[in-house]
């Protein structure tokens, strides 16, 4: 090989007994083909080690979180203009994972209504003058499914030193479901309205009938 040598490892330190992490770089030197020296460094690198284990540990809550919650994550790099999503994502705008989408892809699957008003929506959170939240809801026409689905979405803009914008990144719901149950609560107390006033008139008439016969 290169004669070189680059490894973590863990020991168990000799007068406390405690696991400690350890990286080690060297490199072995010749003379006639017998290595007859080697050569190196070694760092305690533990704290390194259980941060880095803590934030594997960080997001994996975060991705079951996300998960359970029916939660969809996005992430807009400004200035390549490239739009990241998570599966999730994908599912509620009914494009399959995984394929290449842009933001033109994201204003395609929306509901020709609920386009302008998403737009402005993101330009404001991309507008270093204003940096609002990103805070709407709307309907989503599944590219190869061809479901419609209520989306509400959250999301905040980033900006650099310049006060440029770098990137959106947000989460996105579905609530298709709870659309629906609204819609069907309109209905009932349409109906509803709409019997109790024929219910007034008819005692109305009556109350009018008894006291012209009174």
């Amino acid at each position: 090989g290169d004669h070189t040598i680059n490894r973590e490892y863990r020991i168990r330190r000799g007068d406390d007994g405690a696991l400690r992490w350890i990286e080690t770089f060297g490199r072995a030197f010749f003379h006639d083909d017998q290595c007859v020296r080697f050569v190196g460094v070694v760092s305690d690198v533990t704290e390194r080690k259980e941060a880095e284990a803590d934030q594997v540990l960080r997001e994996a809550t975060m991705a079951l979180a996300l998960d359970a919650g029916n939660v969809g994550t996005w992430d807009f790099d400004v200035r390549k203009r490239q739009l990241r999503w998570s599966d999730r994502g994908y599912d509620m705008f009914g494009i399959t994972p995984g394929a290449e989408v842009g933001l033109d892809d994201f204003y395609a699957a929306m509901h020709p209504e609920d386009r302008e008003a998403t737009r402005q929506a993101l330009l404001a959170a991309m507008n270093p003058a204003v940096r609002g939240d990103i805070d709407v809801e709307y309907r989503t026409i599944g590219r190869d499914d061809g479901l419609e689905r209520w989306i509400s979405a959250k999301g905040r803009g980033f900006f650099d030193e310049a006060g440029r914008p770098t990137r959106v990144v947000g989460a996105t719901v579905d609530i298709t479901e709870r659309k629906r149950a609204e819609l069907h609560l309109r209905l009932l107390v349409n109906e509803l309205n709409h019997r109790v006033k024929n219910s007034l008139a008819t005692i109305q008439a009556i109350a009018a009938q008894t006291f012209h016969a009174a």
